[in-house]
């Protein structure tokens, strides 16, 4: 597997993991920090696009989304309290 092939799937992967804290973040009404999750998803597309183009990609630019999907499920969990 190249590169390439691996940033690609990497890629899909966060985005992936961004659209689940999206859909988590709406159930629980907070619709402002599902927004902000879809605006990262639209605008991981670019990247998406010149991975599976072949071009080397800034995986410094995608972000921490494991962490967030953890922050944003323990932030919501508390404001039900």
């Amino acid at each position: 597997m190249s590169i390439q092939e691996k940033q690609l799937e990497q890629l899909k992967e966060r985005q992936n993991q961004y659209k689940k804290a999206a859909l988590e973040a709406k159930t629980h009404d907070d619709k402002e920090l599902a927004l902000k999750y879809m605006r990262v998803i639209k605008g991981m597309n670019p990247m998406i696009q010149a991975a599976t183009n072949g071009l080397p990609v800034d995986m410094g630019q995608v972000g921490l989304c494991d962490v967030l999907v953890s922050i944003t499920s323990q932030i919501l969990e508390l404001n039900l309290f």
